[in-house]
């Protein structure tokens, strides 16, 4: 595959859009972007509670109330 690097001095053309979509656009790339952070937020905490929990059965030890 090849990729192009622009440089600064590149003129790029202009995209046309409709002014009316650009809010929505706007507004749906923003909530797309707190979806995607919540996600990670999540599995991050999926994981970490599921390495708590293998760790816990591979030690044969009780994990406290706390750990989900």
């Amino acid at each position: 595959m090849y990729l192009k690097k622009f440089s600064l001095d590149e003129d790029l053309q202009i995209f046309p859009i409709e002014p009316t979509y650009l809010s929505n656009l706007k507004r749906r790339v923003r909530l797309a972007s707190e979806i995607s952070k919540l996600h990670h937020q999540v599995s991050k905490v999926a994981h970490e509670t599921n390495w708590y929990h293998k760790a816990a059965k591979e030690l044969d030890i009780e994990l406290d109330d706390n750990i989900r």
